[in-house]
């Protein structure tokens, strides 16, 4: 699993589960989180970044699918970056659909 590397909330419940069944937890967060105290120091691999926008890139990259658990205003922001970077790398890696074609075969995966 990769997510946000804290230690508290919905996240850190899940994350703990997910160590204790004995699968693999990587965390991302800002370094200025980490300073506050509230990264999980208990991951399989915690990566510190500089930003926020670092570590949603990086969270994208590490990636395969995403998953909103309920939470704020923080979880739409993450949220809504990760369907905007997967359109567009999916619109950026596909081919153009020909002007005859009436359908398209684009198809988008979470």
């Amino acid at each position: 699993m990769v997510y946000g590397g804290g230690n508290v909330g919905l996240m850190g419940i899940v994350a703990n589960a997910v160590l204790d069944a004995g699968g693999e937890v990587v965390g991302v967060i800002p370094q200025q989180l980490a300073d506050w105290e509230v990264a999980h120091r208990g991951l399989t691999e915690l990566q510190v970044v500089g930003s926020m926008h670092e570590r949603k890139m990086r969270m994208f990259d590490l990636s395969d699918g995403f998953v909103a658990l309920p939470g704020g205003f923080g979880t739409l922001d993450e949220m809504f970056e990760m369907l905007t970077l997967r359109a567009s790398s999916a619109s950026a890696t596909s081919p153009a659909p020909s002007s005859t074609s009436r359908t398209s075969t684009h198809r988008w995966s979470a």
